[in-house]
């Protein structure tokens, strides 16, 4: 494990950690409580999962909530409450060309065995999630990046339609590109890490391709999500932003509409 520091950010999200039920006890939560701010850009930004460019510091994080993975599991939940919540920070900015989202995410073991794009990464390691769908609309992009900075995407007709997974192949947006940073070493569970941040890029064209732009102009909504893995854990650790009810990232209800600044 490196033993550099690896910013105040990522120390304080560690800090920020809980242990106590409040953290997963869920109240109903009114959606417009909780925007996705996506800043618009105007330099250029190198993807290479620093976030040492000037947009990342003008945009308001969203901070991911832990959601309980076993609510009415009895005994279950009481060991889940005893895991230390990693907190993430995730940002958006964009631009004509591209949607860029952000993240810094404390992680004390960083873990993903799947090295390959267009995989179901969440269930073999870390992975962060954002889904993403116009307001309008019944269909929505379910998008990941991991540790290994592996890539997936997927597109769903609507929540009840749901596609298969052949045909999400299809629908795998070529032109994205990521990079991660590790502060740690990946899939080591001897040791303990910092944490991880990336850069995506995701084209508007291929999110416009139904119809909808992604412009600024039209309203979208978005739920960012991570699946956390640790050797200490008793479950893997789920947040998401807005805060779900359940481990159910694919409840629309949930999304948080997308405020353009």
């Amino acid at each position: 494990m490196k033993k550099e520091i690896f910013g105040a950010a990522l120390s304080g999200l560690l800090l920020a950690g809980c242990c106590c039920n409040t953290c997963l006890d869920f109240k109903e939560v009114d959606t417009a409580d909780y925007p996705v701010y996506a800043v618009k850009n105007n330099e250029k930004i190198v993807i290479d999962g620093k976030l040492d460019e000037k947009v990342w510091q003008q945009c308001l994080p969203a901070n991911l909530i832990n959601i309980p993975f076993f609510r009415g599991y009895g005994k279950a939940l009481a060991n889940v409450n005893k895991d230390k919540f990693q907190g993430a920070e995730i940002y958006l900015a964009y631009d004509k060309d591209y949607l860029y989202v952000a993240g810094r995410l404390a992680d004390e073991d960083i873990i993903q065995y799947d090295k390959n794009h267009q995989a179901q990464s969440y269930a073999t390691g870390d992975t962060f999630e954002l889904f993403l769908k116009p307001k309008n609309k019944p269909y929505y992009w379910e998008i990941y990046v991991t540790p290994q900075n592996s890539r997936s995407s997927f597109f769903y007709l609507s929540p009840g339609a749901g596609t298969s997974y052949s045909r999400n192949i299809v629908h795998f947006i070529k032109g994205m590109r990521s990079a991660v940073q590790l502060n740690g070493t990946l899939n080591d569970t001897d040791d303990r890490d910092t944490g991880w941040t990336f850069e995506l890029a995701i084209p508007v064209k291929d999110l416009a391709e139904k119809g909808v732009p992604f412009d600024g102009k039209v309203p979208w909504q978005a739920l960012p999500a991570r699946y956390n893995y640790d050797v200490n854990f008793r479950y893997v650790q789920l947040s998401t932003y807005p805060p779900t009810p359940v481990a159910g990232n694919h409840l629309v209800e949930y999304y948080g509409d997308i405020q353009f600044k």
